[in-house]
C-alpha cells in the first residue's frame, strides 16, 4: 500500500489506475535543493563545484541545504563570508573517521536528521558521492518520493589501479557503484569522453539515463590580467626562466611521479626553468627535493589566480580527472596546456592551444614540455588560444544557469514521466534495459548490505590500529627528556635539584632513529587490510550465490539489532537503524 507524507510541495491524488503526483514546483518557482557530498569542508575540485552551483541556486531565489560529514576544516563551512538565510549545512553524525586520512566516511541517516530534512523538504535530491549516505539517503527519497540525480565527479575505480593493496577490489566498486546509480534518474557527466568511458568500460548506461553537463570558470577571477612580476621576482626568476606550474592533489593517481621526472630531465638537459608545484599530499617530500622547485602548499583566491597567470607552461600529467578544473583555470589564466589526451581532450587542441600526451607516457610529456621550454613565440600563441577557446565555451555564468535549468528537467519529468513514484521508473527501466537492477531493487539489497557491514569492520579495526600506532609514538617521544645544551645550564644546580646523567648528541640520534623505526607498523596495517578486504570480497561473492538461502535470516538479526539498540549504539547499530527500514516496506 502507498504511504502519504505531509509535504508542502507536493499535492497526491489517488486514483483507480495509480498515483498522480501533482508537483506544486515548476521551472519558475524558486528551487529547494538537497545536495550530499562527503567532504564539504575539504577544498577538492568537486566542492568548488558544488559551491558554484550552490551560489547560483542562491542567487535565483531558491534554498539550499548541504548534506555532509564533519570531513576537512571547519572554518570552510563558509563561503568565504558568504552568508545566505536560505543557506544551511548539516553535519552527519552517523560517520566514521578514515585511519591515516582527514576524511569521515558517512554511514546512515539518523532520525533526527531525517526530521531536518522533512523540515526542509527539498524538490530534488542531487547526489555526488556514491557510498553508504548515498544509500542511505536514496532509501530516503524513495519512501517520500522525492526525484533523484547525481553528477559523477571522481574515476574511484581508477584510483584503485595506483594503489597495489587495492587493484583487487576495483570490480567490487564498480559493481556498487553501479547499484547506486541504479535508482538515479539521471546523472550528468562533465564531458562526452566521460560518459563515453563510463558507458564502454563500467556499463553505468544500463542503470540510469547519462547527460553531459560541463564546468564553468569566472573569465575575472582567472585571466592572464593578473600576471605578477613581482610574483616572480618572489620565486628568483630571470627574465629568461620559464615558469612550468602544477596544481592539484600531491597523490599518485595524479601522476606526479610523471611531473618529477620531467623536471629531473629538464635540469638534467640544462633547461632554463623553474618548477612551482601548488597542492599537498603524500608525495609532498618527493617534490620539495626536486631542484629549481618551488613548492608552495595550498593556494586559493586572488593568489591562486596570480600564480596561474604568472606561469608559463601548465604541466598536469593526470589521467583520471572527469574534468579537470584546474586544467580549465590555467587556460583561462592563458597557459599553453601539457596534459592527458583523453581526460583533458575537450580543453587542449593539440598543437594550438597545447599538447595532448598518452597516459602515462613520461617521454611524451618531457617532448611536449621543452618544446615549449624553447619557443617564446609558441607559447604566445598557444596563450591567446588557450583564453579564446575557454571564453567561448565554459564561461561560468552560462553553465551553472543550464545546471539549475537541469534541476527543473529532472523534476518534470519525474511527474509527467514516471508519475510521481520511483517504482514506476524501476519496472521501466527493468522491462527496456537487459542487465538493470543486477544487485537488486531495493537500496540496501542483500550483497550491497553485506559488502558495507564488511567494510565498516575492517576501516573501524584499522581505524583503532591507527590510533594504537600513533599512541605507541607519542609515548616514545614523551619519554625524551628536555636536554638543554647549554654548558653553564648543566654546571649550575640548585639545592635540592636531582642530578641526572649527561646525555650526549649520539644519544639523541640513536633515540630518533628508533622513533623513526616506528614507521614500520604502517605496512603491516596496510598488509592488514588487504588481507581483511580480500576476504571480505571472497566472502561477498560466496554469498551472493546462497542469497536466497540466507537473505531472510540477515533480515531477522538486523531487524533485532535494531530494536536492541534503541537507547544505546552498538558496533553495528548505525548501520542497523539504516538497513532494517528497507525491508519493512511494502510492496505496493
Amino acid at each position: 500500500m502507498d504511504q502519504q507524507f505531509d509535504n508542502p510541495t507536493r499535492l497526491i491524488q489517488r486514483q483507480d489506475e495509480g498515483l498522480l503526483v501533482m508537483p506544486m514546483n515548476s521551472s519558475k518557482d524558486p528551487l529547494r535543493l538537497l545536495i550530499y557530498t562527503a567532504c564539504y569542508n575539504i577544498l577538492d575540485g568537486v566542492v568548488l563545484t558544488i559551491r558554484k552551483i550552490e551560489k547560483q541556486v542562491l542567487s535565483a531565489g531558491g534554498s539550499v541545504l548541504i548534506l555532509t560529514t564533519r570531513s576537512g576544516d571547519s572554518s570552510h563551512t563558509d563561503l568565504n563570508g558568504f552568508h545566505h538565510p536560505n543557506r544551511q549545512v548539516l553535519f552527519i553524525e552517523n560517520a566514521l573517521p578514515i585511519p591515516f586520512h582527514e576524511h569521515f566516511l558517512g554511514l546512515s541517516l539518523d532520525r533526527a536528521t531525517e526530521k531536518q530534512l522533512d523540515e526542509f523538504s527539498p524538490d530534488i535530491i542531487h547526489i555526488t558521492s556514491p557510498d553508504f549516505m548515498a544509500n542511505s539517503l536514496i532509501q530516503y527519497a524513495r519512501k517520500r518520493e522525492i526525484p533523484l540525480m547525481g553528477t559523477y565527479h571522481s574515476n574511484i575505480a581508477e584510483y584503485t589501479e595506483h594503489y597495489p593493496f587495492l587493484v583487487f577490489a576495483k570490480p567490487t566498486v564498480i559493481v556498487i557503484f553501479a547499484h547506486i546509480y541504479n535508482f538515479l534518474q539521471r546523472m550528468y557527466v562533465p564531458t562526452p569522453y566521460t560518459k563515453q568511458f563510463i558507458e564502454e568500460s563500467y556499463g553505468y548506461d544500463k542503470c540510469t539515463n547519462i547527460a553531459v553537463c560541463g564546468r564553468g570558470v569566472d573569465l575575472d577571477a582567472f585571466s592572464p590580467q593578473h600576471r605578477s612580476e613581482k610574483f616572480r621576482k618572489s620565486l628568483g626568476l630571470t627574465d629568461q626562466d620559464v615558469l612550468i606550474t602544477f596544481v592539484g592533489r600531491l597523490v599518485n593517481e595524479k601522476r606526479v611521479d610523471i611531473f618529477i621526472k620531467v623536471i629531473q630531465k629538464l635540469y638534467q638537459k640544462g633547461i632554463k626553468y623553474h618548477a612551482l608545484v601548488i597542492g599537498v599530499g603524500e608525495m609532498s617530500s618527493q617534490i620539495e627535493s626536486l631542484p629549481k622547485t618551488t613548492f608552495a602548499g595550498w593556494l586559493s583566491g586572488h593568489d591562486l589566480a596570480v600564480a596561474y597567470a604568472s606561469s608559463d607552461i601548465f604541466l598536469f600529467p593526470s589521467g583520471v580527472e572527469t574534468f579537470g578544473n584546474v586544467t580549465l583555470e590555467a587556460a583561462a589564466s592563458g597557459l599553453p596546456l601539457v596534459v592527458e589526451q583523453n581526460c583533458s581532450g575537450h580543453l587542449v587542441d593539440h598543437g594550438v592551444n597545447g599538447f595532448g600526451c598518452p597516459d602515462g607516457n613520461a617521454e611524451s610529456y618531457y617532448e611536449a614540455t621543452l618544446t615549449l621550454c624553447l619557443d617564446h613565440e609558441k607559447r604566445k600563441a598557444f596563450s591567446k588560444e588557450s583564453r579564446q577557446l575557454i571564453a567561448q565555451q565554459y564561461e561560468k555564468s552560462m553553465v551553472l544557469k543550464q545546471m539549475v535549468s537541469n534541476y527543473h528537467d529532472v523534476i518534470d519529468e519525474f511527474y509527467t514521466k514516471y508519475g510521481g513514484s520511483h517504482r514506476n521508473r524501476d519496472e521501466e527501466w527493468s522491462r527496456i534495459t537487459e542487465g538493470s537492477f543486477a544487485t537488486g531493487q531495493k537500496p540496501r539489497a542483500f550483497p550491497i548490505l553485506l559488502c558495507e557491514l564488511f567494510i565498516y569492520f575492517v576501516i573501524t579495526i584499522l581505524h583503532r590500529m591507527s590510533i594504537l600506532f600513533i599512541t605507541v609514538q607519542n609515548y616514545s617521544l614523551s619519554r625524551i627528556p628536555d636536554v638543554n645544551m647549554n654548558e653553564s645550564t648543566h654546571n649550575s644546580k640548585k639545592d635540592g635539584d636531582i642530578e641526572t646523567p649527561a646525555i650526549s648528541y649520539s644519544d639523541l640520534e640513536d633515540t630518533a632513529v628508533c622513533l623513526n623505526d616506528l614507521s614500520f607498523l604502517r605496512p603491516y596495517l596496510l598488509f592488514s587490510g588487504t588481507i581483511l578486504t580480500k576476504t571480505g570480497v571472497l566472502l561477498v561473492r560466496i554469498c551472493s550465490a546462497t542469497q536466497l538461502f540466507i537473505e531472510r535470516p540477515i533480515q531477522t538479526i538486523c531487524t533485532k539489532i535494531k530494536r536492541r539498540t534503541v537507547s544505546r549504539k552498538s558496533p553495528c547499530s548505525v548501520l542497523a537503524m539504516g538497513t532494517t527500514s528497507i525491508y519493512e516496506e511494502k510492496d505496493s
